[in-house]
């Protein structure tokens, strides 16, 4: 039996990872308020919406 052992990443990628996960919600998020009439800024918003609009922060 053969047993393969994969190292953890680095602190360096995984903040890289972070940072362009967090990038892509970002612009999703203003792609959708740009075709979501109630998302867009200044619009009220349902609790639902608003509940959609928190984009979860990644530290660097």
């Amino acid at each position: 039996m053969t047993t393969t052992v994969t190292a953890a990443p680095t602190i360096e990628q995984v903040r890289a990872l972070a940072a362009f996960a967090t990038a892509r919600v970002r612009e999703t998020v203003d792609a959708l308020k740009r075709r979501v009439p109630e998302l867009a800024d200044g619009a009220e918003k349902s609790a639902g919406a608003e509940l959609f609009l928190r984009v979860p922060e990644a530290s660097p």
